[in-house]
């Protein structure tokens, strides 16, 4: 990193981020605790300063199945909040349209991971 860096100052490091073997009682507490989602945006920006990333990818809704996609969209636009201010950049994987498994059978765009509705969020 340091040598890229050194040679070429418009290259971004922006490591992925996944929520991946978190407890589910895990999951409910980062995703519906206000103070906990600041640290984590805290956190992340701190470590993003210090390893002079660029910002982050982050994937999360295919990772969860549209479970949640509230607590997830506040998430990620707190998140997104936090590195703006710090001149670091989200970039945000959109998984493909498909459905949840309790919604497969409708035809609308009800219960897909992610929605356009979601964007606008």
């Amino acid at each position: 990193m340091k040598t890229v860096l050194k040679n070429d100052k418009t290259t971004l490091f922006v490591p992925r981020i996944l929520f991946e073997n978190l407890k589910a009682t895990d999951l409910h507490a980062l995703f519906n605790d206000e103070e906990e989602i600041e640290s984590l945006a805290k956190m992340l920006v701190s470590k993003a300063n210090e390893y002079k990333f660029g910002g982050y990818v982050l994937e999360i809704y295919s990772q969860l199945g549209g479970h949640g996609k509230t607590q997830i969209n506040h998430l990620v636009n707190d998140l997104a909040v936090q590195l703006h201010k710090d001149k670091k950049i989200l970039i945000l994987v959109i998984p493909p349209a498909i459905k949840t498994m309790e919604d497969q059978h409708n035809f609308d765009d009800s219960g897909v991971v992610f929605s356009k509705q979601d964007f606008y969020k």
